[in-house]
C-alpha cells in the first residue's frame, strides 16, 4: 500500500499561515495539529465546521493524522449539520464557533469540540506522518443548487495527484501569499487554501474576509503579493468599492463563469491578470483560462474528457478522465470539445428550459436580468407543475430604485415573451451561500 506524508514541505521555520494576530511557521501548525489529533474522539467522521481557516487547516491535518474522515458540507447551517450527523452517526463535530452549531434536541448525541488555535498550547515540531493513499481523507457534498446535497468522496492519494496539477498550472510556491473569499469546506476552497499550501511552500491567510475594506487589509499583511481566490458575485462587489488596493500577483475566479465584461473590470481595477478555474465538487478543479483573452478552457495536465453517445448518437454526457479520478465523474455542464487540450462549456445541462417549443437556458436569462441598470442581484427559476413539465417561469431580484414593472419592462426589451417571467418578487436578499450559490431549498421557501 502506498503512503504519502501529510504535507509535501519542510520549511518548517517559514511562515504557513499568516493571522491578525501573527504569523504560524510550518513547524507551529504541525506542533498544534499534532497535539489535536491526540485529543479527538474516536470516531470514524469528523464534520468538521471550523470558520476560521487557521482552525480549519489545524483539525483538517490532526483528523487525516488520526485516520479520520472528514466530513465537509456545503454550508454551516444547523439543519445542515443535523442532517449529516443522522447520516453519518459515527462522527463527532470540530468547531470554533460556541453556539448554534447543533441544536441539542437534534444533535442525534455528537459530541462537539470546540478548538481555537489561540487557547491551544504552542511548540514546534517536524514530525510529518505518512498516510495511506487509500485512506478516505473526506467527503465533500454538493451545493445542492438543484437538490439535496450528495456526497463524493476523496481519497488521500487522489487528492495528492489532483492538487500538484494545480500547484503546476498557476506556478504556486514559496513567492505566493493566499488570500480568499471562499470557505475551506467547498471543494474550491480547499484545493487552493488548503491542499494547495500543504503541497507547497505558499503561505495563506487564515481567516475568510467578507468586505472590501478586510479584503484589503488581509492581502496587505504578507510581504509577499498576494493572490486573491474569489468568486464572480464578490469581485462584483469589489469592483464597485471605491477603495484603495494593495499590488496583487494574481486574481484566481470560480464557482460560475465570469463574462468577459466582469474580468475586463476586475483586471483595470488591480492591473494583474485574472484567472478562471473550471471544476466541480466531483472531479475537482481539472481547467482554467485567462478570461479576458481567452473563451477557451485548458485542461490541466494529463485530465481528458471523454465524449459519450445517448441512443440516438447525440453527444449525451461528458466525462473527465484522469489518474486521480478513478471514478471518472460525469461533468453537469454542456461541454464541447475543440481538440484534446480545450473546450467550451455552455452551462449546466440541467440549465436548458423549453417553452412553447422553444429553449433558452436559465444561465443566459439570468445575465440578461443582472445586467439591466439598477440590479443588485437577480435570478430566474423554474416552477414546475404537478405533473414535473415547466410551467412558467419566476423572477426574483434585488434593486434599491427598480419596481417589479420595472423589471418586466426591461427584459421585455431583450428576450422572447415567452420565457417572461409570470411572478416577480423584489427581495432583500437573496439567500446565497459563501460560494454564491442559491441552494435549491432556498429558492423553494422564497417561491412559496
Amino acid at each position: 500500500m502506498t503512503q504519502l506524508p501529510l504535507i509535501s514541505r519542510n520549511d518548517f521555520d517559514k511562515t504557513w499561515v499568516v493571522t491578525d494576530e501573527g504569523e504560524l511557521s510550518v513547524a507551529d501548525i504541525l506542533f498544534r495539529a499534532r497535539a489535536l489529533s491526540q485529543q479527538l474522539p474516536g470516531h470514524q467522521y469528523c464534520l468538521l465546521l471550523c470558520e476560521q481557516r487557521v482552525n480549519f487547516i489545524i483539525g483538517f491535518l490532526a483528523a487525516l493524522w488520526r485516520g479520520q474522515t472528514v466530513l465537509l458540507p456545503p454550508n454551516r447551517s444547523p439543519e445542515v449539520s443535523e442532517s449529516l450527523i443522522a447520516d453519518y452517526p459515527d462522527s463527532f463535530c470540530l468547531t470554533d464557533v460556541d453556539k448554534g452549531t447543533l441544536r441539542d434536541d437534534r444533535s442525534h448525541g455528537a459530541e462537539v469540540i470546540l478548538y481555537d488555535y489561540t487557547q491551544a498550547e504552542s511548540g514546534s515540531s517536524n514530525e510529518i506522518p505518512l498516510i495511506d493513499s487509500s485512506q478516505l481523507a473526506c467527503l465533500v457534498f454538493t451545493s445542492g443548487s438543484t437538490g439535496k446535497p450528495a456526497a463524493n468522496a476523496k481519497f488521500w492519494g487522489d487528492l495528492v495527484q489532483g492538487v500538484s496539477l494545480m500547484q503546476s498550472r498557476y506556478d504556486i510556491g514559496v513567492h505566493d501569499y493566499l488570500v480568499a473569499t471562499v470557505p475551506p469546506q467547498h471543494m474550491y476552497g480547499l484545493e487552493t487554501t488548503v491542499l494547495l499550501p500543504m503541497m507547497s511552500e505558499a503561505s495563506v491567510y487564515g481567516g475568510m474576509p467578507f468586505y472590501p475594506h478586510d479584503i484589503s487589509r488581509v492581502l496587505g499583511l504578507s510581504g509577499k503579493r498576494a493572490s486573491l481566490i474569489t468568486t464572480p458575485l464578490h469581485l462584483r462587489v469589489i469592483v464597485k468599492a471605491e477603495i484603495n488596493w494593495p499590488a496583487l500577483r494574481q486574481v484566481i475566479s470560480a464557482t460560475a463563469p465570469l463574462s468577459q465584461e466582469d474580468a475586463v473590470r476586475v483586471e483595470q481595477l488591480f492591473g494583474v491578470g485574472l484567472r478562471e478555474i473550471y471544476g466541480s465538487t466531483e472531479s475537482g478543479a481539472i481547467a482554467s483560462r485567462n478570461t479576458v483573452g481567452e473563451r477557451a478552457w485548458h485542461l490541466y495536465d494529463e485530465v481528458k474528457l471523454l465524449h459519450e453517445k445517448d441512443d440516438g448518437g447525440m453527444d449525451d454526457s461528458t466525462r473527465v478522465i484522469a489518474r486521480h479520478l478513478p471514478h471518472q465523474p460525469v461533468l453537469a455542464d454542456r461541454i464541447e470539445s475543440i481538440d484534446d487540450e480545450h473546450f467550451l462549456m455552455f452551462g449546466r445541462s440541467s440549465d436548458m428550459i423549453k417553452i412553447a417549443g422553444k429553449r433558452a437556458s436559465l444561465a443566459g436569462l439570468n445575465h440578461r436580468l443582472n445586467a439591466i441598470a439598477g440590479i443588485e442581484d437577480g435570478v430566474f427559476v423554474q416552477n414546475e407543475a404537478d405533473t414535473g413539465d415547466v410551467l412558467r417561469l419566476s423572477v426574483a431580484f434585488v434593486s434599491a430604485e427598480l419596481s417589479s414593472d420595472d423589471v418586466i419592462k426591461a427584459l421585455g426589451q431583450q428576450i422572447d415573451p415567452v420565457f417572461l417571467p409570470r411572478r416577480v418578487l423584489k427581495v432583500a436578499k437573496l439567500p446565497r451561500n459563501e460560494t454564491g450559490k442559491l441552494p435549491h431549498s432556498e429558492m423553494k421557501k422564497i417561491l412559496e
